[in-house]
This record gives structure tokens, C-alpha cells and sequence, in this order.
């Protein structure tokens, strides 16, 4: 089966960048090819570019929800650290 690969990644100043690549050869069929959190996604190619874009932009994003809510977690549990000395620790 043909696969074509398409990959987000940062490309500065808070921007993203998009790149398609043709894969030439075949490649081991994936019974339920999914998006990877590095930012690439091997998609059959009779799915388009546009679903497997939608697909890897979603995923990503839902991933840096994921790490926001665990940063936002381990931002709390830090400011809710107490004074080791006992003292009111100012916010």
C-alpha cells in the first residue's frame, strides 16, 4: 500500500509550518494508521492531504491540551507548597 507523509512543525516567532512528502516506495500496511505526537502522520495516500492534515492538527492539538492541563496541575500543587520554616508564603 502507498503511504504519503505529512508533518507539523515549529517554524519560529510562534509559528507553525506544514510539509507533504511523497513516499516513492510501499510501505507495511497499518491497519489503523494514527497521528504521532512528535508531529508526522504516515497516511494512506487515497485519504488526501486534507484529512490527514485535519487529523495530525488535531491530534497535536489535543496533545498540547493534555500537557497544558499537567503543567497547569504542577503549577498549583507548587504554589500550594508550604513555607518549610512556617512562615505565610506570599503569592
Amino acid at each position: 500500500m502507498h503511504y504519503n507523509t505529512v508533518s507539523i512543525f515549529p517554524s519560529g516567532d510562534g509559528k507553525w509550518g506544514v510539509v507533504f512528502i511523497r513516499m516513492i516506495k510501499d510501505r507495511v500496511k497499518v491497519d489503523n494508521p494514527t497521528p504521532n505526537a512528535l508531529g508526522f502522520f504516515h497516511y494512506p495516500c487515497r485519504w488526501g492531504k486534507q484529512k490527514a492534515f485535519i487529523m495530525l492538527r488535531d491530534y497535536l492539538v489535543k496533545r498540547h491540551d493534555e500537557e497544558i492541563a499537567a503543567l497547569q496541575k504542577s503549577r498549583d500543587a507548587l504554589l500550594a507548597l508550604p513555607d518549610p520554616i512556617g512562615k505565610e508564603v506570599e503569592k
